[in-house]
């Protein structure tokens, strides 16, 4: 089923989208904009740790090629702080990444882009739902 705007509620829940490409920012917020979540934003992986550090962030969208810190070590140095946080890799650099190494470093999934938004919003929350019955 293709999820639509009234069919996904995640109200109450806060998402951090960490990508240093502005338009992922537009295009995801865009896609999430009925479903009620709360979305942080961080350009680089500094703003994302010290986001992730501060604020109770339930889902993170994070990109693996960003300035500062990458996606990786953003995972690491932040997971053991965030252990309920579901951790989405979601990178356009399929050449340098590789799936099981991101979900070996900690992501709980891991996204290639461009995704069509309905298709990441559907896996996303398939994730919540689990993580809610956990």
């Amino acid at each position: 089923m293709i999820p639509t705007d009234q069919s996904i509620s995640w109200h109450g829940l806060n998402f951090l989208i960490a990508d240093d490409d502005v338009y992922s920012h537009l295009l995801l917020e865009r896609a999430f904009l009925r479903t009620g979540v709360k979305i942080h934003h961080a350009y680089n992986g500094i703003e994302a740790l010290k986001i992730l550090l501060e604020q109770d962030i339930d889902v993170a969208i994070v990109d693996i090629i960003m300035p500062g810190y990458d996606g990786m070590e953003v995972v690491e140095k932040s997971r053991q702080h965030c252990q309920n946080t579901l951790f989405l890799a979601y990178t356009a650099d399929i050449l340098r990444v590789n799936k099981a190494v991101c979900l070996q470093k900690g992501f709980d999934a891991c996204y290639t882009k461009p995704m069509l938004p309905y298709r990441l919003m559907s896996e996303i929350d398939k994730l919540v739902a689990v993580r809610k019955v956990l």
